[in-house]
């Protein structure tokens, strides 16, 4: 990154170097999502969900997310898409 920076500079693309130093631009640890591996926990969940008297939108997405086994930001994101094919059954959530 420097080395691009570096020349963008020297090409007058950029004012300077964001980066001029390499642990300015060193990745995070990642840590992974928590996830459901144990089918009782995920009878547990479904149970929690069904028993959520919250938002009703809320609930829906609650409700809608392990069937599509989406996070919520990407389940938040679909759209709904119309089918013009004969087979389809009409509409279909599209999940960017």
């Amino acid at each position: 990154m420097d080395r691009i920076f570096r020349h963008a500079v020297r090409t007058y693309r950029a004012e300077s170097n964001p980066a001029p130093h390499p642990e300015v631009l060193q990745a995070r640890e990642a840590h992974p999502f928590a996830s459901i591996k144990d089918p009782d926990q995920l009878g547990g969940l479904i149970r929690a969900i069904a028993a959520y008297h919250g938002y009703a939108t809320v609930r829906h997405a609650l409700m809608l997310s392990p069937l599509v086994f989406q996070r919520p930001g990407e389940l938040r994101l679909a759209t709904w898409m119309s089918s013009t094919s004969r087979t389809a059954c009409g509409r279909s959530l599209h999940l960017a």
